[in-house]
């Protein structure tokens, strides 16, 4: 096993996350025991390079991470900031972002996109009831009271279903 070097934990510690310094950080964070060591990576790595460390999620090591809706998912499930930024203005991630971030309980990251032009749909309120996040809820429900819809009726078949337990 192989201990980190300075230049790793200066890296780490100044959140230089790209392809040149991934194996070092990588050997920080298990030097350190690090549990959530891909999450922390994932959340402030360089997304306009490719990845090729297989402990990565796949999102970061590929060149297409839109082509697949699991990586969308995993762009959310990690809070993975830089790629957010990246593809913000992509209209397959903006249809899908929304409800992606209801999914993982993300408020921030739901309103930066919401207020950045990704749509949101009446089924957030299905993700977010499901799972009972309440601030989510009240979210979606100022927002949608100010826009009324054709979807009135749907939501409020919605607010009806059962809360998860």
């Amino acid at each position: 096993m192989t201990l980190a070097s300075g230049e790793d934990i200066q890296f780490f510690n100044n959140r230089i996350i790209n392809p040149d310094t991934i194996d070092g950080i990588l050997r920080v964070c298990d030097d350190l025991n690090i549990p959530d060591s891909i999450e922390f990576i994932a959340k402030f790595a360089t997304a306009d390079q490719v990845y090729t460390n297989p402990r990565l999620p796949e999102f970061m090591r590929t060149t297409n991470p839109l082509f697949k809706y699991s990586n969308v998912l995993d762009i959310m499930r990690y809070r993975a900031i830089q790629y957010i930024y990246k593809y913000i203005s992509n209209n397959r991630f903006r249809f899908i972002a929304c409800n992606a971030a209801i999914r993982y309980n993300h408020l921030d990251i739901l309103k930066y996109l919401h207020l950045n032009g990704c749509p949101l749909f009446p089924s957030a309120f299905i993700i977010a009831r499901r799972h009972n996040y309440t601030a989510i809820l009240n979210y979606l429900t100022e927002y949608f009271d100010r826009t009324p819809s054709p979807n009135t009726v749907m939501l409020q078949c919605t607010l009806e279903l059962p809360m998860a337990y």
